[in-house]
Formats: C-alpha cells, sequence, structure tokens
C-alpha cells in the first residue's frame, strides 16, 4: 500500500485518511462480501457515520490519548468495531482498518497457534465461543473472532456490554500477542 493520501505524524506512524477509505477501503469491502449490486454497502452514503469515522481517525493521532502504536491500533479496531456508525459493516470496516493501517505500517503478523487464542478467547471472553469455520488462516480466523467477541451479548444478561475502555485493552492484548513488533513507537 501506498503511503500516497496518508497522514504520517513525528513518530513515523503513517495514519489512514478519510480518501483512503473512499478510494480503497469500502469498494474492496464491496467486491470482497457482496456478490449482489442492490445489498452492497455504501458507507460514504451515510453521513452520519462518515463523520464519526473522521473523528475516530482524527483521535487515533493523538500520542497524548494513544501514546503506542498498538494503542492506536486498539483504539481504530475497537472503535469502529463497536461504535456502530453505520447501519450495517461494523465489523467489516473494523477488520479492514486494522489490516490497512498495519499494513501501511509494514507491522507483520506472529504466527500463533490456534490453541494460545482459545486459551486467549476462554480468559477474556468466557461465554463466547469461537467459531470453528474454515478460514485461509489462522490470522484471519482470530481476527474475526475478537471482532465477534467484543461485540458479543450473553444471552439473558443486560450488563455484559464490555466497557470501551476495557475492550480496547483486551485488544491491545490480543495485538500484543499477534502483532510482530516491539512497540517502539
Amino acid at each position: 500500500m501506498s503511503s500516497e493520501n496518508c497522514h504520517l505524524n513525528n513518530s513515523g506512524i503513517l495514519y489512514l485518511e478519510i480518501d483512503v477509505y473512499i478510494s480503497r477501503i469500502f469498494p474492496d469491502i464491496q467486491e470482497i462480501t457482496y456478490d449482489d449490486n442492490s445489498k452492497k454497502l455504501f458507507y460514504e452514503k451515510c453521513d452520519a457515520g462518515m463523520s464519526q469515522l473522521k473523528c475516530v481517525l482524527d483521535l487515533v493521532k493523538n500520542d497524548d490519548y494513544y501514546p503506542s502504536f498498538i494503542k492506536k491500533s486498539a483504539y481504530l479496531f475497537a472503535a469502529i468495531s463497536t461504535g456502530h456508525y453505520f447501519p450495517n459493516g461494523n465489523k467489516r470496516l473494523a477488520m479492514m482498518s486494522l489490516t490497512y493501517f498495519l499494513a501501511l505500517n509494514k507491522c507483520p503478523w506472529k504466527i500463533v497457534s490456534c490453541e494460545r487464542y482459545f486459551v486467549f478467547f476462554k480468559k477474556y471472553f468466557p461465554f463466547y465461543k469461537p467459531t470453528k469455520e474454515d478460514f485461509q488462516n489462522i490470522t484471519g480466523w482470530s481476527l474475526y473472532n475478537l471482532n465477534k467477541a467484543i461485540n458479543f451479548k450473553v444471552p439473558g444478561k443486560t450488563d455484559n456490554d464490555l466497557v470501551f475502555k476495557k475492550t480496547k485493552k483486551i485488544v491491545e492484548r490480543f495485538l500484543k500477542i499477534s502483532l510482530d513488533i516491539k512497540d517502539k513507537y
């Protein structure tokens, strides 16, 4: 991915800008997930959602709130996944946002065993049962399940929502397990 149309701060982190969403991320989501044009999501037509997304993209650049690459990545993913800014496709958008952000910053994934992720999910999401669906790789499977788990509602409970601060911390732990970096930023 080119760094064109991306914002670079003093610490060397490249940030996604809204035009990258319009030109690359939204079309990629549509291409990957929809065969029927009438069912496609057109994120850019949802003014309220676009406004919220722009706020997330601005806030992630704030080093006072998110002083490390892991914290920025966790915030980006958790805010979009749980924010419900758009009528549909928020979890897909969160996954693509994180994937693009990591790729833009040349941040590689570790090879982590499925068993290690099962231990993680059992510890942090005891009521959530990870899917056993086939994925091309464990990384995709783990990210998909993290996305589902942070949005999972325990049936019959009304106080089970993870508060956002706790959600971000859990996503940070997931990323520390999953990313092959020293959070030097």
